[in-house]
């Protein structure tokens, strides 16, 4: 018990300094202003069963997302973009002890900490898992689905017990990104029932009793829902973001890059897959860890539905990488104790002197971002602390793969292992994050300058969707009204307002959407004079639709009182 609670210290400490130390040092980033914005709403609405933005339904996915972030948001006082991310990284740290334990109880210490170690720093994750978007909460419910589940059905649990509480499990997830999550714990389930036989477990009455708690606890958020919406907003809740991602364009080439970028999201820790071609690594893998049939029936199932999906995205496999890092804790923890001189011996010895390698080359990129003067370097200096930090890491580095590497025990191994991860960790939070945060505009100081310029600011309005992390960052409800095309169609009471340009807008044309499901065209150019108050750029690096700029104007108006025509 005693190791066991120093392992959880461990790892609570790396997931600490990863993802908790500098939790608000990124500007708002991809749909986190959405996320947000729908949180405060919901508070101050008292409405926590429809998602607007702008006043306006958008029905993009369950609102499990704006619940966690309003909940932190209520705890802290404020909804800032601490409480926006402070769920992604408490699920994070949540699926990283998930794992140990799963872990603890079919395979050793050494594979355990390892597989919690990976997730916590697979490349993906460290970019996903600190902000407030869906994927890190939506991760750890699917992955406690599946995981819990296996646990229950190895330790001899009441069939019912395990199926209320993975059922449950996937309803969190259902309810946070939709139908993905029933789809991979069913699918899972059935398929590791029916390849072992087992009829009483997928056919009996505990299955049909989770069935139906799962149905009730999406019925208690849908049927409200539905009520309020109507049907369509519940259809597009559920498959809209799905469809738009689903097509045949781009298949083969998709087919053939998807597997490469799997890897690469999952560096460095993919590398331990090549222990696979491994003769002596494969024979006896399921023998002795019975419980790898579990995450290899899961991992079959679950690939193919986005490697055969020309749309999909890395991330979109997110869940099942708490999967992918119990295979790779068990191929670590064999390869340790691999037979000198055979194929995993060598990947192992080559791992551990490329993180020796990656220890003197971040001390060494230390040195020369404070000696070297240009841009990039200025960008990613370290505070003493910070550098203390690295420093340290890289130390304990080299220290732990020189033991690991003399063959003493497993708990060389191990160390080494903890020490990586603490290098990996460490160097995303200082050099990865810095050097991120350089290339994007924070628009919250402008934001806050142009709001005080407006007398009112609780009226101003939008035309048309806004972009929302302005909205987030204007700290006010935006109210959301169509984009007029003649002076007819202008509100009365319309003074200041925003909207956004792109830049492929024209005079004649300008790009609007409220997601990337609901997407139209206005005219370019707005039927009456104005006035611009300001503007700010949100997303100035990037290319054509995906550079966002906002405008704030105030309408000019005639001596009537009524808005002059152009």
């Amino acid at each position: 018990r005693r190791a066991v609670a120093v392992d959880v210290l461990l790892l609570s400490l790396l997931v600490f300094v990863v993802y908790f130390a500098r939790i608000g040092d990124l500007p708002p980033l991809g749909e986190e202003g959405r996320r947000a914005r729908g949180a405060v709403n919901m508070i101050e609405s008292g409405d926590w069963v429809v998602m607007r933005q702008g006043g306006v339904v958008f029905a993009d996915r369950p609102p499990m997302t704006q619940w966690l972030i309003a909940v932190a948001g209520l705890a802290r006082g404020q909804v800032d973009i601490v409480a926006a991310r402070l769920p992604s990284v408490v699920a994070v740290l949540a699926t990283t002890l998930l794992l140990y334990l799963y872990c603890a109880r079919f395979d050793s210490r050494l594979a355990a900490t390892t597989a919690a170690a990976a997730y916590a720093t697979f490349a993906q994750v460290m970019q996903i898992g600190r902000l407030g978007e869906s994927e890190a909460a939506f991760g750890f419910f699917v992955a406690a689905s599946l995981l819990l589940w296996h646990l229950a059905f190895a330790s001899g649990w009441r069939p019912v017990s395990a199926w209320l509480l993975g059922y449950s499990l996937a309803a969190l997830g259902a309810l946070s990104k939709g139908l993905q999550a029933p789809v991979y714990f069913v699918g899972t389930t059935v398929v590791f029932l029916l390849l072992r036989g087992n009829r009483r477990w997928m056919l009996g009455w505990g299955q049909w009793i989770g069935l139906t708690a799962f149905a009730l606890a999406i019925a208690a958020w849908q049927v409200p829902y539905s009520l309020a919406t109507g049907a369509q907003a519940s259809i597009d809740n559920w498959v809209a973001v799905a469809g738009a991602r689903i097509g045949l364009g781009g298949l083969l080439g998709h087919l053939a890059g998807y597997p490469l970028e799997t890897i690469g999201s999952l560096l460095p820790w993919s590398l331990a897959l090549l222990a696979l071609a491994d003769r002596g690594i494969r024979q006896g893998l399921l023998r002795d860890r019975p419980h790898l049939a579990f995450i290899l029936t899961a991992l079959a199932v679950t690939y193919p539905t986005v490697w055969l999906a020309a749309g999909a995205k890395t991330r979109y496999y997110l869940p099942l990488y708490p999967c992918v890092a119990v295979l790779v804790g068990a191929l670590v923890a064999r390869m340790s104790a691999a037979p000198p001189g055979s194929f995993a011996a060598r990947l192992w010895r080559f791992a551990l002197r490329a993180a020796a390698v990656a220890a003197v080359g971040a001390v060494v990129a230390l040195g020369l971002a404070h000696l070297v003067d240009s841009e990039p370097a200025v960008a990613m200096r370290q505070t003493a602390f910070w550098s203390g930090l690295v420093i340290l890491a890289a130390a304990a580095t080299v220290a732990a793969i020189r033991r690991a590497r003399s063959g003493v025990s497993t708990g060389a191994a191990r160390r080494a292992v903890l020490a990586t991860a603490a290098l990996l960790g460490i160097v995303h939070t200082t050099f990865w994050l810095d050097s991120l945060a350089s290339q994007r505009e924070d628009p919250r100081p402008l934001v806050a300058a142009l709001r005080a310029q407006i007398p009112a600011p609780e009226t101003l309005v939008s035309l048309g969707p806004v972009d929302t992390r302005f909205a987030f960052a204007y700290r006010h409800l935006i109210r959301e009204v169509p984009w007029p095309a003649t002076l007819a169609e202008v509100p009365p009471d319309l003074d200041y307002f925003c909207f956004d340009v792109r830049l492929t807008d024209t005079p004649e044309s300008r790009y609007a959407e409220r997601g990337m499901h609901d997407a139209w065209t206005t005219p370019g150019t707005l039927p009456f004079a104005w006035e611009e108050i300001g503007r700010v750029a949100i997303t100035p690096e990037a290319q054509g639709l995906r550079n966002v700029t906002v405008v704030i104007g105030r309408v000019r108006r005639g001596a009537d009182g009524l808005p002059v025509g152009r």
